[in-house]
């Protein structure tokens, strides 16, 4: 058990910390520079309705949060990360428990961890993996660094879903920033391919059709069978997706997704590994890593 302190609280920390109170946890508190009502305006607005419609505590400074908290998050923007880091360990002393939730670099989560060792400051490493308005409290976190085991097992009755990784703060991070590659990366192949359709009137016809595809079977079963096709078919595909491009680019619209796609498919290719397979696919992922290791491509 432990009483949470937020410093920070922007949308993250506002949809986590009322999904707590909800759930039954009263010892939540936040700070945020933005309660103050010499901020700007527009934001000490959005921020008091936060805060009041939460059921979380405001406190007035870094130091109170500090001392009221078992466990400090920070969930600042990355930018912010570093000057709040400064801010916040000015007021901590050994023993306290920094879970820095940001989604800075892995570098700069190293960095942090090593200032804080310094101080004998515990630090975990934490980023959250999933979309805070749909999960809530329970959005899924993993963590790492010198704190992470204290931080799951004292918030672990409590509702919250964290899965420990093993290594230095910087190792939670990498998995976040290796997820991002494929949310971002996801949402801008749906613009990109739903502007075409759209353009072209078969956006409900496209629509069906991958659904139909994706639904049949789980994520994990679609993500082998492309990544082991990627290996034996990348040639067929990239010459199929230059048709694509040159259509795009015919109707007005820049394929800047389709464009990169067809690089990492000739990049495939390159490697050679199809002549080898001799147009067998892989059948796990374990085999597709490997075949990744032995012709170079990570």
């Amino acid at each position: 058990m432990g009483v949470l302190g937020f410093l920070g609280f922007g949308e993250a920390a506002f949809h986590f910390g009322s999904g707590l109170v909800e759930a039954g946890k009263k010892d939540v508190y936040a700070y945020d520079r933005a309660f103050s009502p010499d901020f700007d305006a527009k934001a000490h607005e959005t921020a008091m309705d936060r805060i009041q419609s939460s059921g979380v505590r405001a406190v007035a400074s870094v130091a109170e949060l500090v001392k009221v908290s078992d466990f400090v998050v920070m969930a600042v923007p990355a930018t912010a990360a570093k000057a709040a880091a400064e801010e916040l360990l000015a007021s901590m002393s050994a023993g306290d428990h920094l879970v820095d939730v940001c989604s800075s670099s892995p570098d700069q989560k190293l960095e942090l961890a090593g200032q804080c060792e310094a101080k004998g400051v515990i630090y975990t490493d934490c980023p959250m993996l999933g979309p805070l308005p749909v999960y809530r409290e329970k959005v899924p976190m993993a963590a790492s660094g010198t704190g992470a085991k204290a931080w799951r097992d004292a918030m672990t009755p409590e509702g919250l879903v964290i899965e420990l990784i093993e290594g230095e703060a910087g190792k939670a991070s990498r998995i976040k920033l290796a997820r991002s590659i494929f949310t971002k990366g996801f949402e801008a192949l749906l613009v990109e391919t739903f502007q075409f359709a759209r353009k072209n009137g078969v956006e409900d016809v496209v629509m069906r059709s991958v659904e139909d595809s994706m639904d049949r079977v789980t994520f994990r079963q679609s993500a082998t069978r492309y990544m082991a096709g990627d290996l034996v078919h990348a040639a067929r595909r990239a010459h199929e997706l230059e048709d694509a491009v040159e259509i795009m680019k015919s109707t007005g619209l820049k394929p800047l997704l389709a464009e990169g796609a067809l690089q990492r498919l000739r990049a495939s290719e390159k490697l050679g590994a199809a002549e080898k397979l001799g147009g067998k696919m892989p059948e796990t992922l374990d085999e597709v890593y490997a075949i990744w290791e032995q012709y170079g491509a990570i």
